[in-house]
């Protein structure tokens, strides 16, 4: 096989048609034997008129559209979405999303070195290294972060009162690159220093290049305005510890920030975070695709906000529930404060609690208020259009008993709803 086409087939073996069609909102259920159903996304489609096909012995996965006529692989549906020129566009675009590189034209494997910014991070994060003090560390071991990890983790401090650090620690080429990575002004400042130090810097790595840095407030943020994180400029083009899903790991959690991600990495399980509950990207459910089960542990504050980035993984999308004793605002670095510091408690609590993980659909069920009843009907309209497309029958009556349940109807009733809905009389949905 040539290069060019092994490339190409990684990039097909790390990219499935469902996932790309969650990325873009369009929800897919399963039929008879391994075949999937959806609303096509290229015209007014009422009935679900596209079919996706399994790999088989005719070739890869393919999909369909029987209204509109459109079909391909997952790189013809990448290119329509994705509104590309050429579909070798799109497959290019998917593999620098997955972190591959395509060979060069004549041939020869691509020698990516790290980006002039990517060098200036590192320099900057050796630097912030040297700066970790005792303080620091006892404040990170309270945490529940002993010192064995937090010095293999890398993490650093930029502290109070030194906001020229990198323009004295770093020669004059690293300290161009830390320029390039926007950690230093022209002015000579140093980002995090110009906004009054203070920040204990968790670096971002693919690989062994760190491709991003986030300060969290140390000591506490204080009344004057100080944010708890402070991210390095520039857009978030990646989850903390991204790298973890080249594995394919059999289950992911996904967190809320990067001090939970190192928490749940601390006591063994594989995580990614994003920079804050809203940060997650439809488009980056993609990256997912090869992942069993993706577990979405946000804050107790930020339950809905975990359900509809769980609900972009389908059936594999869950739900983390942190106990009610963490209070409004608690997370899971709180719980393993609460486990006093001790891995194997937190351990042993966290695989419980990630067992007892909930489908989105579920927790939006338990939330919904039953009051008043005159609006009722519109506010589970949404609910029971999810329940209607999920893809296993067994499931979908299981939610639709839940949802009964907890609005004080019965069954017969939500499936009249459903077939008003579907514009469908005289049969179940």
């Amino acid at each position: 096989m040539s290069e060019l086409r092994e490339f190409v087939e990684r990039v097909r073996e790390q990219t499935s048609i469902a996932a790309v069609l969650a990325a873009h909102g369009v929800s897919v259920r399963q039929e008879a034997g391994r075949r999937l159903r959806c609303r096509c996304p290229f015209h007014e489609d009422r009935n679900p008129s596209m079919v996706v096909f399994p790999e088989d012995e005719r070739g890869p996965e393919r999909w369909r559209c029987f209204g509109c006529g459109q079909g391909g692989d997952v790189f013809s549906l990448l290119l329509l979405l994705g509104g590309h020129k050429r579909r070798w566009d799109a497959i290019v675009a998917k593999a620098r999303e997955l972190g591959l590189e395509p060979p060069r034209p004549d041939g020869a494997a691509p020698v990516r070195g790290p980006h002039p910014a990517e060098l200036g991070m590192e320099a900057a994060l050796r630097a912030y290294q040297s700066r970790l003090t005792g303080e620091v560390v006892e404040w990170l071991r309270r945490r529940g972060f002993p010192e064995r990890f937090v010095r293999e983790q890398g993490i650093g401090y930029a502290p109070p009162g030194e906001d020229r650090l990198l323009s004295r620690l770093l020669g004059p080429d690293e300290l161009d690159s830390a320029r390039r990575a926007r950690l230093v002004g022209a002015d000579g400042l140093d980002y995090f220093g110009r906004h009054g130090g203070g920040w204990v810097l968790c670096p971002n790595r693919l690989g062994d290049r760190v491709v991003d840095l986030q300060g969290r407030a140390y000591p506490e943020a204080a009344a004057d305005g100080k944010p708890k994180w402070l991210t390095r400029p520039g857009e978030v083009r990646r989850l903390w510890n991204e790298g973890v899903l080249r594995r394919r790991p059999h289950r992911v959690m996904v967190c809320e920030g990067i001090m939970d991600g190192l928490t749940v990495v601390l006591a063994g399980f594989d995580a990614v975070a994003v920079y804050g509950q809203s940060a997650f990207r439809p488009e980056w459910a993609s990256r997912f695709d090869r992942v069993r089960e993706v577990v979405v542990a946000y804050d107790r504050d930020a339950v809905m906000r975990a359900v509809a980035v769980a609900k972009l993984f389908g059936p594999r999308g869950r739900v983390l529930l942190l106990p009610r004793e963490l209070g409004l605002h608690g997370d899971l670095n709180d719980l393993l404060v609460r486990c006093g510091g001790n891995v194997d408690a937190f351990r042993t609590r966290l695989a419980d609690l990630v067992h007892r993980a909930a489908l989105p659909l579920e927790v939006q069920i338990a939330l919904i208020d039953p009051q008043p009843l005159i609006t009722l009907r519109d506010r589970i309209r949404p609910v029971l259009r999810d329940i209607a497309a999920w893809p296993d029958p067994i499931v979908s009556d299981h939610l639709l008993k839940l949802l009964a349940e907890r609005v004080g109807t019965t069954l017969d009733a939500l499936r009249r709803v459903m077939r008003e809905m579907r514009g469908e009389k005289g049969h179940e949905p």
